[in-house]
């Protein structure tokens, strides 16, 4: 193995800082392949994402300096050229002359040498990362490199998927909120329905909204909302279960997901412009109410993410319909029994105390039980702008389990769970003041915001906290030189001013751990201005 120029490795540390700086993953990578593209003077780089499902490939970020049908949104099927071949095998692959490679597919004129990567996570397969030249033989040496990049890449992705994934989820809790107060704002049904279909048509750009209720046997009375006016159905029009995709769902009981509507015999065209549906049955407890159907231009608009929330959604819909329909009964007969009054306020009460449920839910790492980065970074623009008014110190400590791949691999992921939780406690354990806030950052890595600290004082107590989770004795046999589970801690504090911002003490602790961790990590290292 040929060891790493000064100048590769400067890349690479380059790299792991870019993708340490941004949880949202495009502006990322494509931040990532522009920068290995300048670095190394080639051509052209990508990165495309692996969808298993789907058995396809998607470019997420290109960067050429040479005319190309590849762009963002690319998509191949798995076993299509290098990169299909890449993600098929797992395996790397180095081409010096595109001549002698059958599974070349020619996308920039005068390609002669490719190299392509495969990016892992924990052994799950990500993506890759490919790039292409005009020179043959202009990657020798640089499959060490670039594997490397993609190591980097690979904890970044995982992290920016989880950061979406939360993301994901609070939105799905303000949206079921969100619904709920609607359905509290009425005891009409119909106009509860409407204010849903409006909602839910403009949050996730659709063509068509509808909510189609049991009228009786065979027919569905509906409640839409449309983007061209002229394809909205009549509200109150009858639906025969019969008929399209909705009849579909309603008989089968069974969510109907079509991507391409022109490709199913039951669809019935009322607006030309849509080119995917979805259609769920609605139910509340064992009862069908139901359908909602969605219609949309383009199926991006029903990703699977999109439909797992307007699938999560449709339940909230039920709920809302039971309030609804329950409100309506209370108003009808509020004036004959003073206890109907009681039962209002307590389906209130409940769906307030479920509300802030949902609200402590979307601040909370659902592993550990501590403060998620959505409520760390809350506090720390919160806790800046104290210190700034104030003119006192704020500090940060970035903690990183030493060696936890290894952990994870060796012990298996339910022990490494449990190992997040234990030094996750430990940590909060520690802490002794009431202003301090200990989060989980992402993966193994956990953020102390301390307020009012000098960095003497920060590293005093990056100290306890690194005594702590080592008296915890925790056996970690799978990392050489260890014996028990360690931390490593990089350490900063600044006095804010006009001149630096939040993110800047953010970068400081992150050095310092960058530090900390080449200096054989089961350290505390201070961020130092040079």
């Amino acid at each position: 193995m040929v060891a790493m120029s000064e100048r590769q490795l400067a890349v690479v540390v380059q790299i792991a800082r870019i993708a340490t700086e941004d949880l949202e993953l495009r502006p990322m990578l494509e931040r990532v392949v522009g920068a290995v593209r300048d670095a190394f003077g080639w051509e052209f780089v990508a990165y495309a994402s692996l969808d298993k499902e789907g058995g396809r490939f998607v470019c997420d970020a290109v960067s050429s300096e040479l005319p190309s049908e590849i762009h963002v949104g690319y998509v191949r099927p798995l076993g299509y050229g290098v990169v299909g071949r890449v993600l098929q095998t797992g395996e790397p692959l180095l081409i010096d002359d595109v001549a002698t490679c059958q599974s070349y597919v020619a996308t920039i004129v005068g390609t002669r040498s490719e190299l392509c990567v495969p990016v892992r996570h924990r052994g799950e397969l990500l993506g890759i990362i490919n790039a292409e030249s005009l020179r043959v033989g202009a990657f020798s040496g640089y499959l060490e490199v670039l594997q490397t990049v993609a190591d980097q890449v690979a904890g970044a992705i995982a992290g920016g998927r989880l950061h979406q994934e939360l993301t994901r989820r609070a939105d799905l809790l303000e949206l079921m909120s969100r619904i709920s107060r609607t359905a509290l704002q009425s005891d009409q049904l119909d106009e509860v329905l409407q204010s849903i279909c409006a909602f839910v048509r403009e949050r996730f750009d659709l063509d068509f909204c509808s909510i189609l209720l049991s009228g009786s046997a065979d027919a569905l009375v509906a409640a839409t909302s449309a983007r061209d006016p002229a394809a909205e159905m009549e509200h109150g029009v009858v639906w025969s279960t019969t008929r399209g995709i909705v009849g579909r769902a309603f008989r089968s009981g069974e969510i109907q997901f079509v991507a391409d509507v022109t490709r199913d015999p039951d669809y019935v065209m009322v607006n030309t412009a849509v080119a995917a549906e979805l259609a769920i049955p609605v139910r509340h407890h064992d009862r069908m109410l139901g359908v909602m159907n969605i219609e949309a231009a383009s199926v991006d608009a029903l990703s699977p993410g999109n439909r797992q929330m307007l699938i999560a959604l449709a339940d909230q819909v039920a709920g809302a319909i039971h309030l609804a329909t329950v409100n309506r009964k209370l108003g009808e007969t509020l004036t004959l029994a003073a206890d109907n009054s009681a039962q209002l306020a307590h389906a209130n009460e409940r769906l307030r105390i479920a509300n802030e449920k949902l609200e402590r839910l979307s601040t909370v790492d659902g592993l550990t039980g501590i403060a998620n980065r959505r409520q760390f970074d809350s506090a720390l623009r919160q806790e800046w702008r104290r210190a700034r008014r104030r003119a006192h110190p704020i500090a940060l400590l970035l903690v990183d389990i030493d060696h936890f791949k290894g952990y994870n691999d060796g012990y298996g992921h339910i022990a490494g769970d449990d190992c997040l939780r234990r030094v996750a406690a430990t940590l909060e354990r520690t802490l002794t003041r009431a202003g301090d806030i200990v989060a989980r950052y992402g993966g193994e890595e956990f953020a102390v915001l301390l307020p009012e600290t000098e960095l003497d004082e920060a590293a005093r107590t990056a100290a306890l906290l690194h005594e702590a989770v080592r008296a915890l004795r925790l056996p970690h046999r799978h990392a050489v030189g260890r014996d028990v589970v360690s931390v490593c801690v990089g350490c900063a504090s600044v006095q804010p001013n006009p001149g630096i911002g939040p993110n800047d003490l953010v970068d400081r602790a992150d050095k310092a751990l960058y530090v900390a961790k080449l200096a054989g990590r089961d350290c505390i290292r201070t961020y130092v201005a040079t």
